[in-house]
């Protein structure tokens, strides 16, 4: 019957602990005929099948003491050659030897000296379980990472719970730099993985969030920012990405928003990039995000970006007056039948006040009044062959009509220039 191992780490440990014990250990191996070892390897998977049912379900394992598991199951085979018989092939066997060693570990473990968190087999990524299951356990263990790493780190967030990012709002508020790190996860949209953002934590220069997960938050007015990005170049702008059906979300209960895009002398201009199913939800009456006041925010919708299940929700994005927000968009953007572009306060997106720009990249130039027209960017024309569905334009229908750009003027279907 074949084994189901408990904890992949603690089985694989005691196995190769084991062996290595049984077969190397003390010796100098000359026999290179595999055929030769297959005795100790059934007698160290007994071993190793009776130390990983024998360790507690609720203990959790880091991968920091991997090396110990490995180093106390070794040091006990060594020197010693078993025959295979039933009595070494069976697993209760090594009930009371393993029950010592893994006395031996959750001793060590009790340890109030908390070691550096283990990196994973890349020193660029590092996988986060509250479960013990992963390389780090905390959030802190997370950040000492990604301090220790010369560039970006990538996160994995696997376990299907709600991570918590430190100080809550008692405590100290803190920046913590993530240097372009990323925070992906398994799957796709409408997963369970949560990493809450607590009122006095603030993430500085994220490159984004991938995968199924949510970002979320429930600032308060007063608090600091759930993000904030700096550039560190002069001059230079930044960018946000919520990639393969990820979720940038603000709670209900939050009064303010989780970003503010800072004016153009701080910042150039900022890109918020949803790509792939990415997308974006507010609960409550604050956006999630705001163009500040002198700001340009580049909303970038690609591969069905803003775009998952529905509509995006009208109150997601906000904007001041004297902000703009050019609309980058591929032609994979649903658009709501009435008042996307408008700005008054009275349109799809009540609290966006902003100028604001459709920029498409290809062919595909959204729906809209004629005063809305597709550009490129820095102004630009559209690409040749741009087609726009104009609400206001009603010559050839009574609910609005296409027109299309040649290279030098819109023409509707019937080859007449739109004014």
């Amino acid at each position: 019957m074949t084994y189901i191992v408990n904890n992949n780490a603690v089985y694989f440990n005691a196995l190769s602990g084991a062996f290595a014990g049984m077969g190397a250990s003390g010796k100098v191996p000359t026999d290179d005929n595999p055929a030769d070892y297959a005795t100790l390897v059934a007698v160290g998977t007994a071993f190793a099948q009776s130390f990983d049912q024998l360790i507690p379900p609720t203990f959790g394992i880091p991968s920091i003491f991997d090396e110990l598991i490995s180093g106390l199951c070794s040091s006990v085979w060594e020197n010693r050659t078993p025959q295979g018989t039933p009595e070494d092939l069976d697993p209760a066997t090594y009930t009371p030897i393993c029950k010592a060693l893994i006395a031996m570990i959750i001793a060590y473990a009790s340890t109030p000296v908390t070691p550096q968190p283990f990196l994973s087999n890349s020193p660029s990524s590092v996988v986060w379980r509250p479960d013990g299951q992963g390389d780090v356990t905390t959030w802190a263990e997370v950040m000492a990472v990604v301090t220790a790493n010369r560039g970006p780190t990538i996160i994995y967030v696997p376990q299907q719970t709600t991570y918590a990012i430190d100080p809550g709002p008692t405590d100290p508020a803190v920046i913590w730099d993530m240097k372009g790190s990323r925070f992906v996860a398994p799957n796709g949209p409408h997963d369970t993985r949560m990493v809450q953002i607590r009122r006095n934590a603030t993430l500085l220069n994220p490159w984004g969030i991938v995968g199924g997960m949510r970002l979320q938050a429930s600032k308060q007015a007063g608090d600091p920012p759930a993000l904030m990005f700096q550039s560190d170049t002069p001059g230079g702008t930044c960018v946000f990405v919520v990639d393969q059906g990820a979720e940038l979300h603000s709670l209900g209960i939050s009064t303010d928003v989780m970003l503010t895009v800072p004016p153009t002398g701080t910042m150039p201009e900022f890109y918020l990039v949803f790509n792939e199913l990415g997308t974006c939800q507010a609960d409550g009456a604050y956006p999630v995000v705001a163009a500040g006041p002198g700001s340009i925010l580049n909303v970038v919708a690609l591969s069905g970006g803003l775009s998952l299940d529905t509509i995006q929700p009208a109150n997601w994005l906000g904007g001041d007056p004297s902000a703009v927000v050019n609309w980058i968009h591929d032609g994979t953007m649903a658009f709501p039948p009435v008042g996307f572009w408008d700005n008054s306060g009275a349109g799809y997106f009540p609290n966006l006040l902003s100028t604001l720009v459709n920029q498409p990249t290809g062919c595909v130039g959204g729906t809209g009044p004629l005063a809305n027209r597709p550009t490129f960017q820095l102004g630009g024309p559209p690409s040749l062959g741009c087609m726009y569905f104009a609400t206001d334009y009603n010559v050839i229908a009574p609910a609005g009509s296409p027109i299309f750009w040649d290279g030098a003027n819109w023409r509707d279907t019937a080859g007449t220039i739109v004014p």
